[in-house]
């Protein structure tokens, strides 16, 4: 082989590995590229911070708010839950004796609905009642499905369930209403209005809006808010102004000692994140930047997307600032007040209108 031949070979086998992640940057991840087609609107909204604990480890989801404050789970406790008051004083821990089993151990949340809590035990599967002040006294419901990723307390008994389920070889996550007193069941399998959206391309988050008395369900990879009625038919689907048109998802696996596991190989990022409903209110933390938006103010707070559940759409947009230069994993909304979960601790904050922005805690 020549010298120059060589040379051609040499950078051949730099250009070629460079072109191919060049390749799949530019056709996958691009959520805050400059022109993302959408911009916000900026109404005066702002997160004034109230009052902050500072932990050294990250709290759990929270759990359920109150009039006077919240709950939140503990770290590495999967049965213990703690109450804050909105000024984040002394907490009170509650724990519940779960029994003696890995696989309900493996995966567990929980709502609090006061004075009862819910745990759900996704891979037991089972879901746990009981009431705050007499922690020993648990319910059991044994889900008679292998296994659920997502469940929801109704006040009339009924469970909404968010199932994961094999069907001639395809994997789904359906929409489960499941009364565990008669074991009646309504299931829907894909109640999307794209096939594309079929299967684990369908997650997201769920709530239960308590305002308009519809499943409020919003897309991890997709702009669409679906809002469906306790028998999982579609009432309305409102579009989020943040759009992205390559964002696609795939069925994907893995081994892990013997056992085959199953995820989302795509997409490379996520177009929607922690949301949150409060009063027929819909608070979606975006992961997308707007074209009106400078890269270094998105960058510095974690944009909150606000949707009128009634029919009215969008409505505006606010900034929740970072706590010790980080963003936040959670957070829950009651009314104006706002607590908000950090890698490093907690804040609470109240929403506030024609207010100066407010200095990072």
């Amino acid at each position: 082989m020549t010298p120059s031949a060589r040379w051609l070979l040499t950078v051949a086998c730099i250009a070629l590995p460079v072109l191919m992640v060049y390749c799949l940057y530019t056709g996958t991840y691009q959520p805050n590229k400059e022109d993302n087609g959408f911009n916000r609107t900026w109404a005066g909204w702002v997160a004034a911070p109230e009052d902050t604990i500072r932990a050294d480890f990250r709290y759990g989801e929270i759990c359920g708010v109150t009039p006077s404050g919240f709950f939140v789970e503990m770290p590495g406790h999967k049965n213990q839950v703690a109450r804050f008051g909105w000024s984040l004083g002394a907490a009170h821990v509650s724990g519940f004796a779960l029994p003696n089993n890995p696989h309900i151990w493996s995966r567990v949340h929980c709502q609090v609905d006061s004075p009862y809590i819910y745990l759900f035990a996704g891979n037991g599967p089972d879901v746990f009642k009981g009431r705050l002040d007499t922690p020993a006294q648990l319910l059991q419901h044994h889900y008679p499905y292998p296994t659920f990723i997502k469940g929801i307390a109704l006040t009339g008994g009924e469970y909404l369930i968010r199932g994961y389920d094999k069907d001639s070889g395809a994997y789904h996550l359906p929409f489960i209403l499941w009364d565990p007193a008669t074991n009646r069941q309504v299931r829907k399998t894909d109640p999307f209005h794209s096939a594309a959206a079929f299967g684990l391309a369908a997650d997201g988050t769920m709530h239960y809006d308590t305002a308009t008395k519809r499943l409020v369900f919003v897309q991890f990879y997709r702009n669409g808010i679906l809002m469906l009625d306790t028998d999982f038919s579609v009432t309305r689907f409102l579009p989020t102004i943040d759009t992205v048109a390559h964002g696609r998802t795939a069925d994907g696996s893995y081994q892990e000692n013997g056992t085959v596991k199953y995820t989302n190989s795509t997409p490379q990022f996520f177009v929607n994140w922690n949301t949150a409903v409060s009063d027929g209110l819909l608070f979606i933390n975006s992961l997308l930047r707007a074209d009106n938006e400078p890269k270094g103010t998105f960058e510095d707070a974690s944009d909150i997307d606000v949707y009128d559940l009634s029919g009215g759409g969008y409505r505006y947009s606010l900034k929740v600032p970072r706590l010790d230069g980080r963003k936040l994993v959670s957070f829950a909304v009651r009314g104006r007040a706002m607590v908000v979960c950090y890698p490093g601790g907690l804040v609470t904050y109240r929403l506030v209108n024609g207010a100066p922005p407010p200095a990072t805690p």
